[in-house]
């Protein structure tokens, strides 16, 4: 089933968490699904640790009226947040998505992403994902080098004006995980993306020699928020 609606969610514990000890809390009850993990740092191995203070993820909704319940009482829905120093939840609405992504668990299909008909307007949040098709094209040289990338991107992006934040959330037991983005206008995000600078190279690079079988990107709309990430209310602060 597609979903159109999603609650975005970022929180900071208050000591780091590791995935493989703790699992992922529980999501809100009104989500038909939730994929929420670590934004964890590479290891000395080039792998993720799992490891991290800071995690973050998506819930998926069947209405408007469902996410929006959440958020405008996150306490409420998310237990955890007792255990956090800081937290931020956003209400976003699904206006573009193209590409292949595998969000499925173990006990859990794949929840996929539908466009809404029209475009609600608001500030552009992005969400990309990237995976592959068996364990012999995830190559561990393969691998290694993509997640240096991605390390590269979000750090590239954090020296951007125009980018107001950026993360990635590998949710537990999911098949892949996602990056997150809040920019000032949607053509600040696709001049800082595809016309020049690291990603657009990245891009290039990629065409010529795969890093990943498949991909997919995904816009958003923000159309209300709570709380803070770093300080900041990164909806409040991309429509300033």
């Amino acid at each position: 089933m597609g979903y159109s609606w999603i609650t975005v969610h970022r929180v900071r514990f208050a000591a780091p968490r590791n995935a493989k000890e703790t699992g992922a809390p529980d999501g809100p009850v009104h989500a038909k699904a939730w994929r929420f993990g670590p934004d964890s740092p590479l290891g000395e191995d080039g792998i993720r640790t799992g490891v991290s203070d800071i995690w973050g993820g998506v819930a998926f909704y069947d209405t408007r009226d469902a996410a929006q319940t959440v958020i405008g009482d996150p306490s409420a829905h998310l237990g955890f947040l007792d255990d956090t120093v800081e937290h931020w939840h956003a209400l976003a609405a699904v206006v573009a998505h193209r590409g292949d992504v595998d969000w499925s668990t173990a006990d859990e299909p794949h929840p996929s992403l539908e466009p809404l008909p029209d475009d609600p307007g608001g500030v552009l949040a992005v969400v990309t994902t990237a995976g592959y098709d068996s364990k012999e094209s995830a190559a561990p040289d393969r691998v290694r080098d993509f997640l240096k990338r991605v390390e590269d991107i979000i750090d590239w992006y954090g020296t951007l004006d125009a980018n107001v934040v950026r993360a990635l959330f590998n949710a537990v037991a999911a098949k892949e995980g996602m990056t997150f983005s809040v920019w000032k206008s949607d053509r600040d995000m696709m001049t800082s993306a595809y016309r020049g600078g690291m990603h657009s190279d990245y891009i290039k690079c990629n065409q010529d020699t795969p890093m990943f079988d498949h991909s997919s990107f995904t816009r958003l709309r923000l159309l209300d928020s709570k709380g803070s990430w770093g300080g900041i209310d990164p909806r409040a602060e991309a429509a300033a």
